[in-house]
């Protein structure tokens, strides 16, 4: 028992110096995790980053945004992504072609840090809305009766108000 105790430690002494320098984690888009409905033509990115080790400070960072989560996982089929960046403030806005209505966009941040170890965020995602007042349409609903008419279709017969005897 103490032998796999001993193990263990060392174990996970050994591996701590092979861990992640740097680690991103919760990234919004207009200050929410995976919007939908984003209505703004330049949406805001934020993010957090954790570095291990008191000295470790961020070299760069970039942002980048595609419509496709496979290709944006393999480094292809980027619509827009950030130069990389030195500036400490974690947070970007959006600069790129304008985006389009109705469509989900899939975006991650690239992190390196000072002695050159990077580290990709996860993939999120956020959503546009309809963008512009001319996407709107739609139609009033109805029954297709007259709309003088005044009765509910809910009930087989009209109703007669109350009559005192």
């Amino acid at each position: 028992m103490r032998i796999a105790i001993l193990f263990l430690l060392v174990i996970s002494f050994a591996t701590q110096g092979f861990s992640q320098s740097v680690t991103v984690y919760d990234l919004t888009c207009e200050y929410l995790d995976r919007p939908l409905g984003i209505d703004t033509e330049h949406p805001r990115f934020r993010w957090r980053v954790k570095l291990n080790g008191s000295d470790a400070r961020i070299a760069s960072w970039q942002v980048m945004i595609g419509k496709d989560s496979a290709a944006l996982a393999d480094g292809k089929s980027v619509n827009w992504g950030t130069r990389p960046s030195n500036e400490p403030l974690q947070a970007a806005i959006y600069e790129g072609a304008a985006l389009d209505p109705l469509t989900r966009y899939y975006w991650r941040v690239h992190i390196v840090d000072e002695t050159g170890k990077s580290c990709l965020s996860p993939i999120t995602w956020f959503e546009t809305g309809y963008m512009q007042r001319a996407n709107w349409r739609g139609h009033w609903i109805s029954d297709a009766k007259q709309h003088s008419r005044k009765t509910c279709s809910l009930f087989p017969k009209n109703i007669l108000p109350f009559q005192a005897c």
